[in-house]
């Protein structure tokens, strides 16, 4: 088989097939790498490739010479940065503009945190992080949620009456008072004192 204008006697044919020297390239040898780098403006500004001496611009970047970076929508509104053109919003903004309040209950704007700094904001509404709760995350969690025999207030249990410890857990009658009686009793809730077993 016949190669294309001989590969313009910069390269060989084989099977129809221009195999080009190494200073040369394209169908039939004829673009020179020297004069593909040569004419194109500023290195293409390192943002790009240069092919007959235009510039094919990488993403995120415009113009004759890929220096100008492409454009955030709505440049952000203000709530972000533009990054090779899209945007990073700041805390408590979301989409693609940055023009959504994502502002979740216990926002805290002097640490650009939501969710009063101890839970994530999804659509609005608080994830609490384990150990806090609430609708803005502000209230400290209690041991094993007082068991069941109390209520947590500021992280700490107020427990239902004939029930003590840190969680609750320790009912001083009846089946509640393991340990009360040190093995030696059975504790009864009608007469509230230590029995014999």
């Amino acid at each position: 088989a016949v190669c294309e204008h001989n590969c313009s006697e910069h390269g060989s044919c084989q099977n129809g097939t221009c195999l080009c020297d190494d200073e040369w390239t394209g169908d039939a040898c004829e673009i020179s790498w020297l004069s593909l780098f040569r004419y194109c403006p500023m290195n293409c500004s390192d943002h790009g490739a240069c092919l007959n001496g235009t510039c094919t611009c990488d993403f995120g970047w415009l113009g004759e010479n890929c220096s100008i970076p492409l454009p955030c929508p709505g440049d952000c509104s203000g709530n972000g940065v533009c990054v090779l053109g899209n945007c990073t919003c700041d805390p408590g903004f979301a989409g693609a503009d940055c023009s959504h309040s994502d502002v979740c209950p216990g926002y805290l704007p002097e640490r650009g945190v939501n969710c009063s700094g101890h839970g994530v904001c999804i659509g609005g509404n608080c994830s609490c992080d384990e150990g806090w709760g609430g609708f803005d995350c502000s209230e400290q969690g209690c041991l094993g949620s007082c068991s069941g025999h109390g209520d947590c207030v500021n992280g700490t249990c107020l427990c239902m009456p004939r029930y003590i410890g840190a969680d609750c857990g320790q009912g001083p009658y009846g089946g509640e008072c393991p340990g009360r009686c040190t093995g030696h009793g059975a504790c009864s809730i009608v007469e509230r004192t230590p029995l014999p077993l």
